[in-house]
């Protein structure tokens, strides 16, 4: 038996594509027949379908355009530069537009600061007015109190006159026979 060589392995042989020898093996496999052997996903050509299709491919030159690389090369590095400019360019938004929402940020936590401020002048606020509700009706206690102490001033004040009155005329009178008091004469 002949040696066997894979489409590959031809197609690197001969500096084509795959695709090309793949072609010229599925358009004549026919003639072809049991000269290529199919093994898992490879298939094998044997030197008679190696000689055949290298002979097929004489009847089909492969055409390759002269090309000028020069001008394909200029066009290359004018359309890297536009991309490296676009590239720049890019970046610098990305830049710019990373600055604003940093300054964003910084703002969004002046005004967090400044609620939360607020939150607390409201909330001393509150305290404060309880506070002051709380010491105006300690303040009404104590006038109501004052008050109290005011009149129970006065009313121990009449009892005191009250007293040194009934003493003065206690006084004017002196004790008798028997207990008992008689007004003294004047």
């Amino acid at each position: 038996m002949s040696e066997m060589t894979t489409i590959k392995a031809l197609a690197q042989d001969q500096h084509c594509s795959y695709q090309a020898i793949w072609k010229l093996v599925t358009k004549y496999e026919k003639d072809l027949g049991n000269h290529v052997v199919k093994k898992g996903r490879d298939r094998f050509l044997d030197e008679y379908a190696v000689n055949f299709i290298l002979e097929k491919r004489k009847d089909h030159p492969m055409v390759a355009l002269n090309v000028d690389q020069s001008a394909i090369i200029e066009s290359q590095n004018r359309e890297i530069e536009a991309l490296k400019a676009r590239i720049d360019s890019l970046q610098e938004q990305i830049k710019s537009r990373d600055n604003s929402i940093i300054e964003m940020q910084r703002e969004q936590q002046k005004v967090i600061e400044y609620k939360l401020q607020t939150t607390h002048l409201l909330e001393d606020n509150q305290r404060l007015k309880e506070e002051s509700d709380q010491l105006k009706e300690e303040n009404k206690s104590l006038t109501k109190a004052g008050i109290e102490n005011e009149f129970l001033r006065q009313k121990i004040d009449d009892q005191a006159d009250a007293l040194k009155l009934a003493k003065s005329e206690l006084e004017s009178f002196q004790p008798s026979l028997f207990g008992l008091y008689r007004k003294k004469k004047r």
